[in-house]
Order: C-alpha cells, then sequence, then structure tokens
C-alpha cells in the first residue's frame, strides 16, 4: 500500500526559491553578443561628466590621470514578468591608458542571501567592445508571486577592482 504524506509549506517554499535564483542564474550561460554599439549614457540620459584629472586636464598642463578604467551595466535597476527578456548592456571605459585584460563575475542572491550564487563570466581584453546579455524572468513556480534578485558585478583587471549593484523584481 502506498502512503500518501503531506510536504511541510516551507520545503516547498524553499524547494521553490532554489527554482527560481537557478533559473535566475541561467544568463550566466546564455548568448554573449557583442554590440558595435557605443555605450549608453546613465540612467538620467546624461552623458558622463569627466573627473578631476581628466585628459582634457592634462592638455591643460594637468597631470595625466593614472591607468584605470570604469564599469558600467545597464539597466542597474529593472522589473519584469516572468518570461519577458531583459537585455542587460556590459561596458568597460578605459581611462589614461589603461590596456589590461579584466575578469567579470557574478555575485547573485535572493532571499535576503539565504539562496546565493557566484559565477566566473570570463574575460575582456582591450579595445573593451561593449557586451549585450539577454536574460529571460525566471517562471516562478507556485507559491512564489515574486521575489528580488540582487547582484554584484565585479570587473577586475590591473591590480583595480570595480562593482556595479544589480536588481531584477520577477514577479508572476
Amino acid at each position: 500500500m502506498i502512503e500518501a504524506r503531506r510536504v511541510p509549506r516551507e520545503a516547498l517554499v524553499a524547494a521553490s526559491l532554489g527554482l527560481v535564483l537557478l533559473a535566475a542564474m541561467l544568463f550566466v550561460h546564455t548568448m554573449v553578443i557583442p554590440s558595435a554599439a557605443p555605450a549608453t549614457p546613465d540612467e538620467r540620459g546624461e552623458e558622463p561628466v569627466p573627473a578631476h584629472g581628466s585628459a582634457a586636464d592634462a592638455e591643460d598642463g594637468g597631470a595625466a590621470p593614472a591607468p584605470s578604467f570604469s564599469l558600467t551595466v545597464s539597466p542597474a535597476h529593472a522589473a519584469a514578468k516572468s518570461g519577458e527578456t531583459i537585455r542587460y548592456q556590459v561596458s568597460i571605459q578605459a581611462e589614461g591608458g589603461f590596456d589590461a585584460p579584466i575578469s567579470l563575475a557574478l555575485s547573485a542572491s535572493a532571499l535576503s542571501g539565504a539562496v546565493t550564487r557566484h559565477e566566473e563570466l570570463g574575460a575582456v581584453h582591450p579595445p573593451y567592445d561593449p557586451l549585450s546579455y539577454d536574460f529571460m524572468a525566471p517562471d516562478l513556480p507556485f507559491p512564489v508571486g515574486e521575489t528580488t534578485i540582487e547582484a554584484i558585478v565585479t570587473a577586475s583587471g590591473g591590480g583595480l577592482t570595480k562593482t556595479q549593484k544589480l536588481t531584477l523584481r520577477v514577479t508572476r
């Protein structure tokens, strides 16, 4: 005789949320499409303002900037329904003659850190063409109606490390 057993709700929720994060992290393994388009302006639609010590200052007799780079991932904050696709643009901008390879990594978590994942995304090399990542928002299993995935993209190279935080709110 087969005995029916009731699965505790907490176990179902934990399993469902684990599946949500696993599905969310699939973008690490999705197609990377190099884009010839330059990086877009920031979220306010404004062009970046050169920092003190920029190449323009060097032309005016100021000190040349130290080799560095900046990291931009957009959108930094997004919301999507299950199954919708979000396109993330990753741009590296060399400054002051910086030309070292840059390693990219992604750390993501959901449920206030209860579920986490870390992935090495590989390295990019000069001239640091912008990259596009298409990510499909995961299907949310019952009883999960919405979740927020928080991630940090880390770019490291030439002894420097830059990070950018991302959030994705997924609803059913």
